[in-house]
Protein backbone atom coordinates (compact mmCIF):
# COMPACT_ATOMS: atom_id res chain seq x y z
CA UNK A 1 0.00 0.00 0.00
CA UNK A 2 1.48 3.33 -1.02
CA UNK A 3 1.26 5.97 1.64
CA UNK A 4 0.19 9.96 0.87
CA UNK A 5 -0.12 13.24 3.11
CA UNK A 6 -1.29 16.43 2.92
CA UNK A 7 -0.16 18.70 5.05
CA UNK A 8 -2.63 21.65 5.59
CA UNK A 9 -2.63 24.73 7.49
CA UNK A 10 -4.78 25.53 10.30
CA UNK A 11 -5.26 28.74 11.54
CA UNK A 12 -7.34 30.37 14.26
CA UNK A 13 -9.68 27.29 13.71
CA UNK A 14 -9.55 28.09 10.12
CA UNK A 15 -8.11 25.36 7.50
CA UNK A 16 -6.38 27.27 4.44
CA UNK A 17 -7.55 26.04 1.02
CA UNK A 18 -8.69 22.98 1.20
CA UNK A 19 -10.29 23.07 -1.79
CA UNK A 20 -6.64 22.41 -3.94
CA UNK A 21 -5.60 19.45 -1.35
CA UNK A 22 -9.20 17.62 -2.24
CA UNK A 23 -7.56 18.49 -5.90
CA UNK A 24 -4.59 16.69 -5.00
CA UNK A 25 -5.65 14.32 -3.14
CA UNK A 26 -8.19 12.87 -5.87
CA UNK A 27 -5.42 13.32 -8.56
CA UNK A 28 -3.05 10.63 -6.57
CA UNK A 29 -5.76 8.22 -5.87
CA UNK A 30 -7.77 8.64 -9.29
CA UNK A 31 -11.02 9.86 -7.85
CA UNK A 32 -13.13 11.35 -5.33
CA UNK A 33 -12.94 8.34 -2.65
CA UNK A 34 -11.49 10.25 -0.47
CA UNK A 35 -13.57 13.36 0.81
CA UNK A 36 -11.31 16.08 3.18
CA UNK A 37 -13.83 18.25 4.35
CA UNK A 38 -15.92 15.38 5.44
CA UNK A 39 -13.31 13.90 7.78
CA UNK A 40 -12.02 17.37 8.36
CA UNK A 41 -15.79 17.60 10.15
CA UNK A 42 -14.95 14.50 12.79
CA UNK A 43 -11.69 16.43 13.91
CA UNK A 44 -11.59 19.38 16.86
CA UNK A 45 -9.74 22.21 15.05
CA UNK A 46 -7.71 23.94 17.61
CA UNK A 47 -9.85 28.04 17.74
CA UNK A 48 -6.64 30.12 18.65
CA UNK A 49 -3.17 29.77 17.09
CA UNK A 50 -1.59 27.73 13.77
CA UNK A 51 -1.35 24.42 13.79
CA UNK A 52 0.00 21.81 11.16
CA UNK A 53 -2.67 19.62 10.11
CA UNK A 54 -1.10 16.03 8.30
CA UNK A 55 -3.21 13.79 6.88
CA UNK A 56 -1.82 10.17 6.03
CA UNK A 57 -4.00 8.33 3.68
CA UNK A 58 -3.82 5.88 0.43
CA UNK A 59 -5.83 4.51 -2.26
CA UNK A 60 -8.08 2.99 0.39
CA UNK A 61 -8.83 5.77 2.29
CA UNK A 62 -7.55 8.35 5.85
CA UNK A 63 -4.80 6.33 7.88
CA UNK A 64 -4.39 8.88 10.42
CA UNK A 65 -3.91 12.32 10.96
CA UNK A 66 -1.62 15.04 13.10
CA UNK A 67 -2.27 17.95 14.28
CA UNK A 68 0.67 20.07 15.47
CA UNK A 69 1.82 23.77 16.41
CA UNK A 70 3.68 25.23 13.53
CA UNK A 71 6.35 27.95 13.95
CA UNK A 72 7.03 28.89 10.41
CA UNK A 73 10.92 28.36 9.64
CA UNK A 74 13.41 30.89 8.59
CA UNK A 75 15.21 29.54 5.37
CA UNK A 76 18.56 32.35 4.23
CA UNK A 77 20.50 30.07 2.48
CA UNK A 78 20.06 27.03 -0.35
CA UNK A 79 22.95 24.99 -1.46
CA UNK A 80 22.17 24.00 -5.31
CA UNK A 81 22.58 20.18 -5.69
CA UNK A 82 21.98 17.67 -8.82
CA UNK A 83 19.15 15.38 -8.16
CA UNK A 84 19.93 13.25 -10.90
CA UNK A 85 16.77 11.40 -11.87
CA UNK A 86 14.82 11.92 -8.77
CA UNK A 87 11.08 11.51 -8.80
CA UNK A 88 8.38 12.84 -6.43
CA UNK A 89 5.28 13.36 -8.47
CA UNK A 90 2.98 12.34 -5.68
CA UNK A 91 3.14 13.72 -2.05
CA UNK A 92 4.28 10.48 -0.77
CA UNK A 93 5.15 9.70 2.94
CA UNK A 94 8.62 8.16 1.91
CA UNK A 95 10.68 11.23 1.22
CA UNK A 96 13.93 9.09 1.79
CA UNK A 97 15.14 10.16 -2.01
CA UNK A 98 14.91 13.94 -0.58
CA UNK A 99 15.84 13.36 2.93
CA UNK A 100 19.06 11.63 1.20
CA UNK A 101 20.04 14.91 -1.10
CA UNK A 102 19.36 17.19 2.26
CA UNK A 103 22.02 15.41 3.71
CA UNK A 104 24.59 17.06 1.60
CA UNK A 105 23.31 20.67 2.67
CA UNK A 106 26.27 21.25 5.28
CA UNK A 107 25.67 24.59 6.54
CA UNK A 108 22.94 26.02 4.08
CA UNK A 109 19.37 25.69 5.78
CA UNK A 110 17.82 23.61 2.72
CA UNK A 111 18.73 22.44 -0.71
CA UNK A 112 17.69 23.24 -4.07
CA UNK A 113 17.18 20.77 -6.24
CA UNK A 114 18.32 20.45 -10.08
CA UNK A 115 16.96 17.57 -12.10
CA UNK A 116 17.37 17.28 -16.05
CA UNK A 117 19.33 20.42 -15.77
CA UNK A 118 16.66 22.70 -14.55
CA UNK A 119 15.47 24.19 -10.97
CA UNK A 120 12.51 21.76 -9.39
CA UNK A 121 11.87 22.24 -5.86
CA UNK A 122 13.72 22.80 -2.24
CA UNK A 123 13.91 19.77 0.16
CA UNK A 124 10.41 21.04 1.49
CA UNK A 125 8.71 23.73 -0.76
CA UNK A 126 7.85 25.03 -4.42
CA UNK A 127 10.21 27.82 -5.66
CA UNK A 128 9.16 30.99 -6.95
CA UNK A 129 12.06 33.52 -8.35
CA UNK A 130 11.64 37.44 -9.06
CA UNK A 131 13.03 38.97 -11.92
CA UNK A 132 12.59 42.50 -11.20
CA UNK A 133 9.35 42.29 -12.81
CA UNK A 134 7.57 39.36 -12.11
CA UNK A 135 7.30 35.99 -10.23
CA UNK A 136 8.74 32.63 -12.12
CA UNK A 137 8.36 29.43 -10.74
CA UNK A 138 9.72 26.17 -12.44
CA UNK A 139 7.71 24.53 -15.08
CA UNK A 140 8.69 20.89 -14.24
CA UNK A 141 8.53 20.95 -10.64
CA UNK A 142 9.07 17.66 -8.99
CA UNK A 143 5.76 17.90 -6.70
CA UNK A 144 3.55 20.19 -7.93
CA UNK A 145 2.36 21.98 -4.53
CA UNK A 146 -1.25 23.48 -3.36
CA UNK A 147 0.34 26.88 -2.91
CA UNK A 148 2.47 26.91 -6.13
CA UNK A 149 -1.49 25.81 -7.89
CA UNK A 150 -3.38 28.79 -6.39
CA UNK A 151 -0.86 31.46 -7.12
CA UNK A 152 -1.04 30.06 -10.68
CA UNK A 153 -4.51 30.22 -11.29
CA UNK A 154 -3.96 33.86 -9.46
CA UNK A 155 -1.71 34.72 -11.82
CA UNK A 156 0.24 35.91 -8.95
CA UNK A 157 3.28 33.98 -10.29
CA UNK A 158 4.20 32.50 -14.16
CA UNK A 159 5.85 29.32 -15.47
CA UNK A 160 9.06 28.93 -17.12
CA UNK A 161 12.83 26.88 -17.15
CA UNK A 162 14.94 27.76 -15.21
CA UNK A 163 18.16 26.67 -15.37
CA UNK A 164 21.17 27.23 -13.13
CA UNK A 165 23.27 29.54 -15.13
CA UNK A 166 19.98 31.61 -15.26
CA UNK A 167 20.00 32.18 -11.66
CA UNK A 168 22.19 35.52 -12.12
CA UNK A 169 18.61 37.10 -13.84
CA UNK A 170 16.94 36.77 -10.64
CA UNK A 171 17.29 39.05 -7.58
CA UNK A 172 15.81 36.95 -5.35
CA UNK A 173 14.12 33.31 -4.34
CA UNK A 174 11.30 32.67 -2.20
CA UNK A 175 10.21 29.23 -1.06
CA UNK A 176 6.18 28.39 -0.67
CA UNK A 177 3.75 25.32 0.12
CA UNK A 178 0.86 24.95 2.21
CA UNK A 179 2.50 26.11 5.31
CA UNK A 180 4.87 28.96 4.63
CA UNK A 181 2.09 30.59 1.79
CA UNK A 182 3.98 33.51 -0.38
CA UNK A 183 6.71 35.63 1.67
CA UNK A 184 7.98 38.07 -1.38
CA UNK A 185 10.89 39.43 1.08
CA UNK A 186 12.52 36.48 1.00
CA UNK A 187 16.25 35.04 0.08
CA UNK A 188 18.31 36.91 -2.15
CA UNK A 189 19.76 34.72 -5.16
CA UNK A 190 23.24 35.60 -3.84
CA UNK A 191 22.88 32.83 -1.19
CA UNK A 192 22.44 30.10 -3.02
CA UNK A 193 25.57 27.78 -2.74
CA UNK A 194 26.68 26.50 -6.02
CA UNK A 195 29.11 23.54 -5.96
Amino acid sequence: MCLLFETIRVEQGRVHHLDYHQQRVARSVLGNRINLDNYLKNIRLPQSGCFKLRIVYSSEGIVEHQLTPYTVRLFETLKLVDGGSIRYDKKYLDRSAIDKLRETRGECDDILIVRDGILTDTGIANIVLFDGSRWVTPAKPLLAGTCRARLIEEGTITTADITPDSLTKYAKISLINAMIGFNPNCIGVNNITIV
